[in-house]
């Protein structure tokens, strides 16, 4: 009877430990709303929809929709760079699914001097830098990727992941998988395309430390070099962010141009967008035949600040590129990507794959396959697919090829 009673205690512990993460979502239904601009009435996308005890939180789509596991008595909070903060009970949204933000007029100039040489930019973006590394703690969460790439506005690739995060210095240190799909459809001139390791780059890339394949960015320099290297011009400045967008100086090369958003009061940073330019290209490269003539790139790094913390929320890449084949033929694709770190300090705990680091996103899609974890992981807090997004999908599923079948098939 003692046995009996230890293995069914013991069997209850594992049922409690593959769900202990999940923030208890048998007791939690699915909120979701849409937030709009309230003047122009236009969809706000990658707007933060943060729950009251800042443990989880997603993003709106880019229909300005968003779903979040929630109980009736949470409270939420919706932000927006440039808007006020909203904020709304979860039991509401099942009267009215609709969520105006209305834009921040302060554009009152805090006391700054503000000097010719624009000398207090480049003190802020070391202080942000400072406090961005002393922020830093290594924190663990899920991740969702999605990729989509498109030639001539058709969709050729639809790819989505699913990982443990683990999150240092303000950028993502390593990815771990757990369970993704994708489809491919054929080019026009009767190849496949796909993106190998984009979520690799975005693990190996470190705002602070950067990365040689990387063009660098202001936040990796000292004060001294980041004069000496970067052009720093200020956008706009209020009592709570200050905008300053930074270009290479003349001869300058292997650098990212682009704009970054700070607290004008803590110095923390809101959000880095990078650009880098065709000639800066270290990034990418063909593989096969395939060569790549023109290629232009960007990333955004977003923030959420929290009890004076700074916490990753989202990671965008995208790029559009001319490519040839080796018979000459040219097309243009355009990529875009997503990585949403959501659910802070809660991993998934199933199923544990071990696998070596070098090993690309691709040759991972082999590993997992399960329609009702599937089915299950789409349910919880990622950035939902737009109706954009959905609609390319059901066109590579019904014409294309789920590459796990295109693999096996060689």
């Amino acid at each position: 009877m003692r046995t009996q009673t230890k293995k069914r205690n013991s069997l209850l512990l594992v049922v409690m430990a593959m769900f202990f993460c999940s923030n208890m979502i048998s007791a939690q239904k699915l909120g979701s709303g849409y937030v709009i601009d309230k003047t122009s009435k236009e969809s706000i996308p990658y707007a933060h929809v943060i729950k009251s005890n800042r443990q989880t939180g997603t993003l709106t789509n880019d229909d300005g929709y968003f779903e979040l596991l929630c109980s009736e008595k949470d409270t939420l909070e919706i932000s927006y760079l440039g808007y006020k903060d909203y904020i709304i009970a979860a039991e509401e949204l099942k009267k009215d699914k609709l969520i105006e933000l209305t834009i921040d007029e302060d554009t009152g100039i805090g006391e700054i001097t503000i000097t010719a040489n624009n000398d207090f930019l480049y003190t802020f973006i070391k202080k942000a830098k400072n406090k961005l590394k002393k922020d830093s703690q290594i924190s663990r969460s899920k991740a969702y990727f999605f990729t989509k790439t498109t030639t001539e506005n058709e969709p050729i690739e639809l790819s989505e992941y699913f990982y443990n995060a683990s999150i240092n210095k303000g950028s993502v240190e390593s990815l771990q998988y757990k369970n993704g799909q994708s489809h491919l459809l054929k080019r026009p001139d009767g190849g496949f395309f796909i993106n190998l390791n984009i979520s690799k780059s975005i693990s190996q890339y470190s705002l602070i430390d950067g990365n040689k394949y990387f063009p660098r960015n202001p936040l990796e320099l000292s004060q001294k070099k980041l004069k000496k290297y970067f052009k720093l011009e200020l956008d706009h400045q209020t009592e709570e962010v200050i905008i300053i967008k930074f270009s290479p100086r003349k001869n300058q090369e292997n650098l990212f141009s682009g704009t970054m958003w700070l607290d004008a009061k803590q110095y923390s940073i809101k959000k880095v967008i990078l650009n880098s330019a065709d000639k800066n290209n270290k990034l990418f490269e063909g593989i096969a035949s395939t060569k790549i003539d023109r290629i232009n790139f960007s990333l955004i790094y977003s923030y959420q600040l929290d009890s004076d913390m700074n916490y990753l929320q989202y990671i965008a890449i995208s790029y559009d590129a001319l490519l040839s084949n080796q018979l000459g033929d040219l097309f243009p694709v355009n990529t875009e990507s997503i990585l949403h770190i959501y659910d802070s300090n809660c991993e998934f705990i199933s199923p544990k794959i071990t696998y070596p680091e070098a090993i690309s996103d691709y040759r991972l899609l082999t590993i997992t396959p399960d329609t009702i974890i599937w089915n299950k992981l789409q349910k919880q807090n990622q950035i939902k697919l737009s109706s954009l997004q959905k609609e390319h999908l059901e066109i590579v599923k019904s014409q294309g090829i789920n590459f796990k079948i295109l693999r096996g098939n060689k």
